[in-house]
């Protein structure tokens, strides 16, 4: 499990318990596009706040009591901040999981809207909470995004592949819940690059 916390004079906050998956959906993708993040009902930019990561092991009701969670977190988890921020060494593009890889695999043959995607994680993560696995699509498909492995558009399914929406104008859409619930002729879509097909045609890694 990972837990942050977000600190800009005179303000901090912490959050406990998050997932790989909520970590890099809802903070790391955005961070690291330096564009503003909002946590616990409060917006962070990331040029005027200092983040830490901590990873270890899920903190239970006890450990966060009467304050104590952010000194109980850091007793038992190791700050790996750096790491995760820091891109990779010699892959510029994020690695796809295996939920963004099977997203990449449907929409090299079709567009697969966003609620398509939700749904999928549902597949992969079925005893998570709606909202859990909504974060984990998000976090997919920004994986495929960031990537350049996969282009967002928009419109019915028969206009959408002509019509990719603008980087600019990503981040409101993967950010509306209409995109993510709406599932009816006119819906935002995602489809696959070149590179994408490409990477889909070379052998994916396996740990050992």
């Amino acid at each position: 499990m990972f837990h942050i916390e977000l600190r800009k004079f005179p303000h901090n906050t912490h959050t406990f318990n998050l997932s790989e998956a909520q970590l890099r959906g809802t903070v790391l993708a955005p961070w690291l596009r330096n564009q503003t993040i909002e946590v616990a009902q409060q917006k962070w930019v990331p040029e005027l706040t200092t983040l830490t990561i901590l990873k270890g092991r899920h903190l239970n009701t006890g450990d966060l009591a009467l304050g104590r969670g952010w000194s109980n977190a850091r007793r038992v988890s190791q700050d790996v901040t750096r790491e995760m921020l820091a891109p990779p060494p010699s892959a510029p593009s994020p690695s796809l999981d295996d939920l963004a890889r099977e997203l990449l695999a449907m929409c090299a043959s079709d567009l697969v809207s966003a609620n398509q995607a939700w749904r999928l994680a549902g597949t992969w993560f079925p005893g998570w909470r709606a909202s859990d696995r909504l974060v984990a699509a998000e976090g997919a498909l920004r994986a495929l995004l960031l990537g350049g492995y996969a282009q967002l558009c928009r419109g019915t399914r028969a206009t959408a592949a002509d019509n990719v929406v603008p980087g600019p104008d990503i981040e409101a859409l993967l950010l509306a819940i209409e995109t993510w619930t709406d599932d009816s002729g006119s819906s935002v879509f995602v489809k696959a690059s070149d590179a994408g097909r490409a990477e889909l045609r070379a052998p994916s890694p396996r740990a050992d």
